[in-house]
């Protein structure tokens, strides 16, 4: 079978895979809609450029390859803009998108169409020095706009992550993990497609960039599959998710807890873990600990930075890691697996549970069980 043909139709069943996601997208009734709305426009176009490339490849569609250049670009151009927007989303519900941010966000698009544009309705010939110049400007464009999008985008994630840590003391359910792979896909595939834009690849080079993409909507399928909350809408955290504020111990310098106050927290607090072993309940976070113990989240969160040096996810792992240490050395537990006396003793993750403990002691839990008391 000819090589463009099995490639032209890998590219039609990207992105007949890739509109199905769009409609699951916008069929969730629950949970982010902005944000599953704003992930169905990326896959939209995603989808669509991948089903008119593979037209065009085994049709053999005449177009003008100046102006089809520069409407590519400008499709191109709304990529990074969106990852950003629905990357805020997600992490920032409740901030609202404004006119004045769209307005900025689609300035390169906006340049860049009116360029197809002008250059459909007058056409130059293509191997016009301006258009030459004008195709490398727009190049140098987009690289500097993904760049700048997909920094800013991290640094969302890593803002968030640490807010959750200070929040929850399980993160399976609300991981980021989808988010990294999103903005390291397209750290893939872009440089890749302006690799291969500056060295004036023809046609058959521009299959393979277009297959990468596709490779790039059948994963998305799969992590849809592994982590079906994102495309049901439920990717959604708590009210109380990123209460407690960020950024070291400084961010505490105005606050009003006396020493006394906070010692008496602090010893509560050791207290009530010592006797209920609160941290033995896997969905235990951060404002149900401030209830049982009649505090604010603030102080609490105030409490574990500054006294104990660790955000409550730490603090309560670190809990769980004794109790889980204690139960393999119980003769009583010794009919457990790893997995059961990983979920005795809080955890409610497996893959979790084995990075967090090798990580507090060196040791495989399975190892440490094999250590003489």
């Amino acid at each position: 079978m000819d090589k463009t043909l099995i490639i032209g139709i890998l590219l039609m069943i990207g992105a007949a895979q890739g509109l199905l996601l769009v409609v699951v997208l916008l069929a969730a009734t629950d949970g982010n809609k902005s944000a599953n709305r704003i992930l169905a426009a990326l896959l939209t176009i995603f989808s669509t450029m991948l089903f008119f490339h593979a037209s065009s490849a085994l049709q053999h569609l005449a177009v003008d390859k100046t102006s089809h250049e520069f409407f590519a670009k400008s499709v191109f151009s709304l990529f990074a803009p969106l990852i950003f927007v629905y990357v805020r989303a997600l992490t920032r519900p409740t901030l609202k998108l404004q006119w004045t941010d769209l307005y900025r966000h689609l300035a390169l698009f906006l340049l860049i169409i009116i360029a197809a544009i002008t250059f459909t309705l007058f056409p130059l010939p293509s191997s016009s020095s301006k258009i030459k110049q004008l195709n490398l400007l727009s190049t140098f464009l987009l690289m500097i706009q993904m760049i700048i999008y997909l920094y800013f985008s991290l640094h969302l994630l890593q803002s968030h992550q640490r807010k959750i840590k200070e929040t929850f003391s399980a993160l399976e359910r609300i991981n980021l993990h989808w988010l990294y792979f999103l903005i390291g896909g397209q750290l893939v595939i872009w440089p890749f497609a302006f690799f291969t834009e500056m060295l004036g690849g023809d046609a058959r080079q521009w299959d393979w960039v277009w297959l990468l993409i596709a490779v790039f909507i059948y994963a998305m399928g799969y992590f849809g599959l592994r982590q079906p909350e994102i495309f049901t809408g439920r990717l959604k955290l708590p009210a109380t998710a990123g209460t407690a504020p960020t950024g070291g111990k400084r961010k505490y310098e105005k606050s009003v807890l006396s020493e006394e106050d906070a010692e008496r927290i602090s010893r509560q607090l050791q207290e009530l873990m010592f006797k209920q072993k609160l941290y033995l309940n896997c969905d235990l976070s951060l404002p149900d600990l401030a209830q049982k113990l009649s505090v604010s989240i603030h102080h609490l969160s105030q409490i574990l930075n500054e006294r104990l040096d660790k955000n409550f996810f730490e603090y309560i792992n670190e809990l769980r890691v004794e109790e889980t240490k204690r139960l393999l050395k119980d003769d009583k537990m010794s009919h457990l697996s790893i997995a059961g006396i990983a979920q005795e003793a809080g955890f409610n993750s497996l893959s979790a549970f084995n990075t967090i403990f090798k990580k507090s002691t060196g040791s495989t839990p399975s190892s440490y069980r094999k250590l003489p008391v």
